[in-house]
């Protein structure tokens, strides 16, 4: 399957959501790329593989072989997600909630009820997707991505969310 072709079936079918390996990294770095987002860093295969072995878990939405997303989040007490990002021409359509439903599940599963995220202040559309799925305002982190670009704490308790 081609990109175009995934990217046109994206509205015929759900994107299926896995664990990512090391052989995803090089579509990690991609789809970062091409979200469309100006992020304050962006992502190089040895971050990635650094956080691989501090068993962040990576995770890559796609369909077929195509990915078009992926997520990254940290279990402990509570879930942190350190990314969610979605290549700009597969965006409203599924992918970010599939891959947020899959964390929220593996959360779960690891006794945890809560999951943050901080989201650079600037990201308008995250912002909106957060609030769209539970996800409540918590704090701001001063700085957070450097350069006085802060964040916003956003909180999603586990117990109440509904997957969609």
């Amino acid at each position: 399957m081609t990109t175009l072709e995934a990217r046109e079936g994206i509205n015929q079918q759900q994107p299926s959501v896995r664990f990512a390996t090391e052989e995803d990294i090089d579509a990690i770095i991609e789809i970062q790329r091409v979200d469309g987002y100006q992020h304050a860093y962006n992502l190089n295969p040895e971050r990635v593989r650094q956080l691989m072995d501090k068993k962040q878990q990576f995770y890559i939405a796609s369909i077929g072989d195509v990915p078009l997303g992926f997520a990254c989040a940290d279990f402990d007490v509570r879930t942190l997600l350190h990314f969610l990002s979605v290549s700009l021409d597969a965006q409203h359509r599924g992918v970010s909630t599939a891959l947020l439903n899959k964390v929220v599940e593996d959360s779960k599963k690891h006794g945890i009820t809560t999951l943050f995220f901080v989201s650079d202040v600037k990201a308008h559309d995250m912002r909106g997707f957060l609030k769209d799925h539970g996800f409540k305002k918590a704090g701001i982190h001063k700085d957070r991505f450097g350069l006085n670009r802060n964040g916003t704490i956003f909180n999603l308790d586990l117990l109440k969310y509904k997957p969609r």
